[in-house]
């Protein structure tokens, strides 16, 4: 049994792959969008694994920030980008949205101009994880379809895409 680093990451290749085997097996037409790090106003009290990626850099948990890039988008738009496949005849298979792709130190400098009373990391570290398993596909990016823009004020000021990756 291979270790698995990531489980989140795992659960959700796990469901998108038992939802495309339900579907084949039911003669059903499945679109699946898939966000990258989402952000934006929470429904629930409580912190999730997003919003944790950005919390880290504001309650002291971080010292130092990762050498490494990140993508988000804004949660209102990847509710856009469901209704828009879901309203479409012509989408199917895959698709991957996105607004921004962020290096850690843009973040972090970002967020101590917004909050310079919490204690953001100024130091980034160089030991960068990869997460590789057999769930990891690589497969070409096509079909970039624009959906909004500015919906991430201060962190990610860009067009949100939504692109066809199968």
């Amino acid at each position: 049994m291979r270790c698995i680093q990531n489980w989140y990451c795992y659960g959700k290749a796990v469901a998108e792959q038992a939802a495309w085997d339900a579907a084949r097996q039911r003669g059903v037409d499945l679109v699946v969008v898939n966000p990258v790090l989402v952000v934006g106003p929470l429904l629930q009290p409580t912190v999730n694994a997003s919003i944790a990626h950005v919390l880290k850099y504001l309650d002291g948990s971080a010292r130092t920030f990762a050498n490494a890039v990140q993508a988000y988008v804004d949660v209102r738009d990847v509710a856009d980008a469901h209704l828009r496949v879901f309203e479409s005849p012509a989408a199917s298979g895959r698709y991957l949205c996105a607004e921004r792709v962020l290096h850690r130190e843009d973040v972090v400098r970002i967020l101590a101009k917004l909050f310079p009373e919490y204690p953001v990391p100024t130091r980034y570290n160089n030991n960068i994880l990869f997460y590789l398993n057999n769930l990891v596909m690589s497969v070409p990016l096509s079909n970039n379809i624009f959906l909004s823009n500015n919906r991430i004020p201060h962190i990610l000021v860009a067009s949100t895409h939504l692109m066809r990756i199968n």
